[in-house]
């Protein structure tokens, strides 16, 4: 055994470009399969660490029409409560709410009002404790707020809530992870009996001693602001439950004008505990996208693998026909072989090995990740390591027994060496060129389709730099006065400074109005602004004005494209009258269509948007805004802001946002880490093809060299027989264009709708195939001018190596 690791090491020294690539791509391969096996069960079946439910757990969320998670209201939830599959069904509901504890106030904090059912039904351990018949619920605290508290004494805290006025001693401090129990982060956790106490004054005469009246109820009931958690019995169909859910009638409590009848969307039932449904559709695009690059690594590393270890052994036919002759049996020589990729085998190991562990740390410091892992990053399991090395293990040993398979035959062990292979093994080897070469096309297409998109998009960024935002947080909060509605404050004009709600979350409406004699209801996003905004961030505008007004908004083209009636044009929308609901019904008409803006992100689809002016509102004072304004007056703005808060006595908080580019930029991480990994592999993929293109060559010239020899002798050139080679090998780049079209083809709806954007350019076409065209001519003329330039008796005498 030693012996063999001993010639193994020297085999493989031999030939050190070809083994470096090779554990290269071994280890490429090695780090994205551990990737994906740690990824992968917490995106199927999300279960956070501090969850251990006794029994199967699912989350229910509800579905809108873009596609997008959100809150459920308990009426809805209720309806679980009447499948059979369904065994516990527990509820937490998301408020908001100032705070009074340990002698300081807090600001707007969100809480939960949780179902006494939730810690069982969850799993959750201590100091979560189940109340006795009787006992209220305990009240909890987060891990985060009592850090920011400056960790008081827990005994004897009690804390104020003032949504509804009471004060609750707290039981306990919740463990730091739970912190991130949803984005939402509750700073506190409350009995679920009390949820109605914020509204119970809302019903006048209503004797509240016999519970909420119907106003209270329907409006805590009936709103979406909860999210659902069932225990469900292990045979149960999710799919299929969800669609009975879906199909029950809804029992809407309470007030009937508190219905949630304007809002179309299906329920979705996620295996396991899903708490950031919006971040997992996120990564699972990215997850999908890995899977596709796997896949590509794998099957150019294992073309390789296999044709390197047939060119050894067509060199070795000697010794191990000899050793076959001499009693070595088949199972002897193929663990041999084996054993002769251990070297391999542990660099592949040790490269995949650094090369996750540097994945993982560029990955953990993105946001999206940050936000649906937390702190600790991307999962380690030792169990799916060890699966990734048994992956690694059989993929290597599978790639090194084919090739012994294939030539452990006597007859073609003592072949000459000059022999010519038979017509199946050329066959086999035309395909195997053809389609690494197709592999090899797809990914460079696919890597630099996702680099030109990338460029297109910091390009767009860069067009931000001149907007600085500052997020506002007002207390008790203002209703804009006509100044500030057209984007004026102070001594700054409407030129220097502009108001908005946040560029990045804008919020969702339901609009509606009449498309080619037809009524057509779409849901869209809203944003509040100035009249000034869309002017002073340099809005394209396609047709009409870029300015609101009291009674007029502004769409973007996405949302315009679905507005336009056969023959029309843009030109055609302005004073088009619209109806959309914020939450009562309001007539509008549009003075103006805008090019889409990226409040997503540059990288995400067009968001349906149309943009309003910022109004008094009926519900309450304005307490968040955000000021925008160039980079070079934010000290002289911030100044500004806060001595006209001193004079209306506003209780300000300034968050400085960073500059719109900024922005986009954090949203755009995940693309550019994505965009050089593929890069990355699709340099290791093209070189691990080029490479195979080579050996191969070198190989058939190897068993060719008499008649190269003949040919040489009788007048033929060197020049002339590379450009017949290179004739050839440019036949089977042009045979695999149509065989990397057709991969393109099929992988490219998959892809894209897994991604939810085209992946696929034009563009990066002719890059890809001049990069493969280099690589190809490169592969032909340098083992064929190593061999041609040789002596002519040694080529007759087959002793050229």
């Amino acid at each position: 055994m030693l012996f063999t690791l001993k010639f193994s090491w020297r085999l493989w020294r031999g030939q050190r470009l070809q083994w470096s690539l090779l554990a290269l791509g071994l280890g490429c391969f090695s780090a994205l399969l551990l990737l994906l096996l740690q990824l992968g069960p917490q995106l199927r079946t999300p279960l956070p660490g501090w969850a251990q439910p006794a029994d199967l757990v699912a989350t229910v969320h509800r579905t809108d029409p873009q596609g997008r998670y959100q809150p459920v209201s308990h009426a809805e939830l209720y309806r679980l409560k009447q499948q059979p599959e369904v065994k516990a069904l527990a509820i937490a509901q998301f408020r908001s709410s100032e705070l009074r504890i340990a002698e300081q106030n807090i600001d707007r904090t969100k809480l939960v009002y949780y179902s006494e059912n939730l810690p069982a039904v969850l799993g959750l351990q201590a100091p979560f404790t189940r109340p006795e018949a009787g006992q209220a619920q305990p009240v909890y605290l987060s891990h985060w707020l009592w850090q920011l508290l400056g960790k008081p004494e827990v005994q004897g805290l009690d804390v104020l809530v003032r949504e509804n006025d009471k004060r609750y001693v707290i039981a306990a401090v919740l463990p730091p992870a739970l912190d991130r129990f949803s984005e939402k982060r509750p700073g506190l956790w409350l009995p679920w009996e009390d949820r109605f106490m914020p509204l119970l004054d809302i019903d006048e005469g209503h004797d509240t001693s016999k519970g909420p009246g119907p106003e209270a109820l329907a409006m805590t009931e009936n709103l979406p602001d909860s999210i659902g958690f069932i225990q469900h019995k292990a045979e149960a169909d999710l799919t299929a439950l969800a669609k009975n859910y879906d199909a029950t009638p809804v029992e809407w409590l309470g007030l009937q004008a508190f219905k949630m009848l304007e809002d179309k969307h299906q329920a979705d039932i996620i295996p396991g505990i899903e708490l950031f449904p919006e971040q997992r559709a996120d990564l699972l695009q990215q997850f999908w996208l890995l899977c596709c690059l796997t896949l590509l690594c794998g099957a150019v590393v294992a073309i390789n693998l296999v044709f390197c270890l047939i060119g050894q052994l067509v060199q070795r036919q000697h010794e191990m026909g000899m050793r076959q002759v001499l009693g070595a049996r088949s199972l002897q020589l193929s663990r041999q072989l084996a054993l002769e990729q251990l070297p391999l085998w542990c660099a592949a190991l040790a490269i995949g090995g650094m090369l996750y562990w540097q994945g993982t740390t560029l990955l953990s410091g993105l946001r999206v990740y940050q936000q649906y892992f937390g702190s600790a990053g991307v999962p380690f399991a030792w169990g799916y390591a060890a699966v990734a090395v048994l992956g690694l293990t059989l993929f290597l040993l599978l790639c090194s027994q084919l090739p012994l398979l294939w030539l452990l035959r006597r007859a073609r062990m003592f072949r000459n060496r000059q022999g010519q292979r038979n017509l199946l093994q050329q066959r086999l080897a035309w395909a195997q060129q053809v389609l690494q070469l197709s592999f090899a096309g797809l990914a460079l297409v696919l890597a630099l389709s996702l680099q030109f998109q990338l460029l297109q998009q910091e390009k767009t960024i860069s067009r931000w730099l001149p907007f600085e935002e500052l997020q506002l947080r007002l207390n008790p909060g203002i209703q804009p006065d006509a100044k500030l509605q057209h984007g004026e404050f102070g001594q700054y004009s409407a030129a220097q400074v502009a108001f908005a709600s946040e560029f990045t979350e804008p919020v969702e409406r339901k609009l509606t109005t009449t498309v080619d004699g037809h009524s057509l209801e779409l849901f869209v996003h809203s944003t509040e602004m100035s009249s000034n905004y869309l002017q002073f961030i340099g809005a394209d505008v396609i047709a009409g004005s870029a300015e609101t007004d009291s009674d007029g908004i502004v769409i973007n083209r996405a949302l315009a494209d679905r507005l336009l009636e056969p023959g029309q044009t843009y030109a055609d929308l302005p004073g088009k009258t619209l109806s959309y609901i914020a939450p009562f019904p309001l007539q509008t008409q549009i003075r103006g269509v805008i090019q889409n803006l990226p409040h997503r992100g540059v990288a995400a689809a067009p968001m349906l948007m149309m943009y309003t002016q910022l109004k008094v509102n009926g519900w309450g004072p304005h307490d968040v805004l955000t000021l925008t304004t160039n980079p070079a007056l934010v000290d002289e703005v911030t100044t500004a802001l806060e001595d006209w808060a001193d004079r209306q006595g506003q209780d300000l908080d300034i968050s400085y946002q960073g500059t719109l580019a900024t922005q986009l930029e954090q949203m755009n991480e995940p693309y550019w880490i994505f965009a050089r990994i593929s890069l990355l592999l699709a340099g290791v993929i093209s070189l691990l093809a080029a490479l195979s293109l080579y050996y191969q060559l070198k190989t058939q010239l190897l068993l060719e060299q008499s008649v190269l020899a003949t040919k040489l002798a009788v007048g033929a050139t060197v020049p002339g027989l590379i450009s017949r080679l290179c004739g050839h090998q440019l036949g089977l780049l042009l045979f695999s264009l149509p065989v990397c079209a057709l991969l393109a083809a099929g992988l490219s709806p998959w892809l894209s709708g897994k991604l939810g954007a085209p992946v696929f350019q034009h563009s990066a076409v002719l890059p890809a195939l001049a990069l493969l065209l280099g690589l190809v001519l490169l592969a032909t003329v340098l083992p064929a001018l190593r061999l041609l330039q040789k002596p002519i008796a040694l080529l007759l005498q087959g002793r050229a190596t």
